[in-house]
């Protein structure tokens, strides 16, 4: 008797964490996985056994990044990350780029004699590796030194964080963000 074919495990592939991509902690993401509700698929389990446990059913449910066809050949299945999770690094993705231009901005000293106070509203553009290619204000301050110190303090950033793989990605939309210039 020929035996059937048997589907070699293919190990899933996790993206990389907000730690890899900012290079210090993050926000914490839900781990994407069948517990977690973020994705489930047929059969296949890294033991390779069919259901997800030893004795398994062939077309049972597992926790595996394999699905067996009926024929007994392996295919991927299309895993990643939940709505939900890329929802959430996009956030920490805007807040990241807010708190380094928040920790990078100066008050301008003609500014602060003056005793002039105001929010600026930016919208930053970002190319896929991190490169800042654009920055506007969409909300003035009502001072036009505070809205230039806004822009040379983005301008001035260098290099920012990749954006998160998980989180597609268009270097033509902007991320808005604001500095609030106020005295004590």
């Amino acid at each position: 008797r020929a035996s059937a074919p048997v589907a070699e495990p293919v190990a899933p592939v996790a993206p990389p964490s907000l730690d890899e991509v900012f290079a210090e902690p993050a926000a914490a993401l839900p781990s994407l996985s069948a517990e977690a509700g973020a994705f489930a698929v047929a059969a296949g389990a890294s033991d390779g056994m069919a259901g997800g446990v030893a004795g398994g059913v062939a077309g049972g449910r597992g926790a595996g990044a394999t699905e067996v066809s009926s024929t007994g050949a392996a295919e991927a299945s299309p895993a990643g990350p939940s709505p939900e999770a890329v929802r959430r690094a996009r956030r920490a993705y805007v807040q990241r780029l807010g708190d380094l231009l928040r920790a990078a901005a100066r008050y301008p000293l003609a500014a602060r004699r003056e005793r002039r106070t105001g929010r600026v509203e930016l919208a930053l553009r970002v190319s896929a590796d991190g490169v800042l290619t654009s920055v506007r204000v969409v909300g003035a301050s009502g001072h036009p030194v505070l809205d230039d110190a806004a822009l040379e303090t983005a301008r001035s950033l260098g290099a920012l964080p990749a954006p998160p793989s998980l989180v597609p990605w268009d270097a033509q939309a902007e991320v808005r963000t604001s500095l609030v210039y106020e005295l004590n």
